[in-house]
């Protein structure tokens, strides 16, 4: 069997609910993935994938910082996010807002393109605060910029008051951040398809 993921990111708008397709990517599996895996078949339903983390810089000039991603990343690369100047570096973590939405396909037997579709929605407001130590506000202005997203994880919160026993299951570096923008959130449909 073989996964493999892809993720679409799309503006909302706050007054009308349209959403509009911004990007299309594929993700990268962690090794913590085979971790989620080892749980949920061994019967742990709380290691299901229910949450995502945003990393975002508020920026006016400075360059994105963003990592080069590696199957090691995982729970322990946000503990070394401070938030601190000169690029005010953080991150999100917020709930999947609907139950995963799961698509069997089995044309000719073989199965193919079966899939579970995850979904995120970001706010943006001044008084959202990013999880670093610095906790850093989340909005589409402020004194250093608005929020720009340079990358998205999808993520298991078995205990959702504890964001240290997380794992990331699989995340994605944005080919070019996303601003937020006025009365816009981003909504990221996440793809899991297995073959």
């Amino acid at each position: 069997m073989k996964i493999q993921g892809e993720i679409i990111l799309c503006y909302r708008s706050e007054k009308t609910g349209r959403e509009v397709p911004v990007r299309w990517q594929n993700n990268l599996h962690m090794y913590e993935a085979a971790d989620i895996m080892g749980q949920i078949l061994g019967g742990n339903g709380l290691y299901a994938p229910n949450a995502m983390y945003f990393e975002y810089q508020n920026t006016n000039s400075a360059p994105i910082d963003a990592p080069t991603l590696t199957r090691a990343y995982g729970r322990s690369y946000f503990n070394t996010i401070t938030g601190l100047t000169p690029d005010f570096h953080d991150w999100l973590r917020v709930p999947i807002i609907n139950n995963p939405r799961v698509t069997a396909n089995p044309a000719g037997g073989n199965y193919a393109s079966n899939a579970v579709t995850f979904n995120a929605t970001s706010a943006a407001s001044a008084t959202m605060l990013g999880q670093s130590p610095a906790q850093n506000y989340f909005a589409s202005s402020g004194a250093n910029g608005p929020s720009k997203i340079f990358a998205v994880y999808l993520v298991s919160a078995p205990v959702m008051a504890d964001s240290t026993q997380d794992k990331v299951f699989s995340g994605v570096i944005l080919s070019t951040a996303l601003t937020m923008q006025p009365g816009q959130q981003l909504t990221v449909y996440w793809l899991q398809k297995f073959n």
